[in-house]
């Protein structure tokens, strides 16, 4: 996957217009950064624009166990439980080392086309993510992608980095959420 333009926007998301934002979205996915009072990294919210509609995007979402297929680093999904909007999976992501294993539980909120998880497992535990998708005017989707994950802050390998842990822990937590919703949006096209 070849991604075009990813932004960081660093601005405090109600400082910007809501046209400051779509324009910037015409270049590519867009990365909002919130840091904690002591600098650390809160969380990330990660935007972009398909022409798709929303039923397509939610369709592609929400079809978990395709995710190996076109989602960057998922080497493998396995669903362990479906209960209404309630779905579990254990997940095994690629990456340089060993692969993280984790567990995460989904509520799907079908009419808010909205997606809320969290991990179930030590491994990312206390990680959450959310998907939402908008309706644009005119057609297509907004995709929202909101990201609070401690798999990088866990990370023995980025303690020995010391003071250049945080840098790293953010560009990591930062590519991931942008990444993610390219994928979608190329996959939804």
């Amino acid at each position: 996957m070849h991604l075009a333009v990813a932004l960081l926007l660093l601005l405090p998301l109600g400082s910007a217009r809501a046209s400051d934002l779509d324009a910037l979205l015409q270049r590519g996915p867009v990365a909002h950064v919130e840091t904690r009072p002591d600098g650390s990294l809160e969380r990330i919210v990660a935007y972009a624009d398909t022409p798709a509609p929303p039923d397509r995007v939610w369709a592609c979402l929400t079809a978990f166990d395709t995710y190996t297929e076109w989602m960057p680093g998922v080497a493998r999904v396995k669903e362990t439980r479906r209960e209404g909007g309630l779905v579990e999976h254990d997940w095994v992501l690629a990456v340089p080392g060993p692969n993280v294993r984790f567990s995460t539980r989904f509520h799907l909120d079908p009419p808010t086309r909205t997606i809320r998880g969290s991990a179930t497992s030590k491994n990312l535990g206390g990680s959450t993510w959310s998907w939402r998708l908008e309706a644009r005017p005119g057609g297509g989707t907004r995709i929202v992608r909101t990201s609070r994950s401690t798999g990088i802050t866990d990370n023995w390998l980025l303690e020995m980095l010391g003071e250049h842990k945080d840098l790293l822990d953010l560009g990591i937590n930062l590519a991931s959420p942008v990444v993610e919703v390219e994928a979608v949006r190329e996959r939804c096209r």
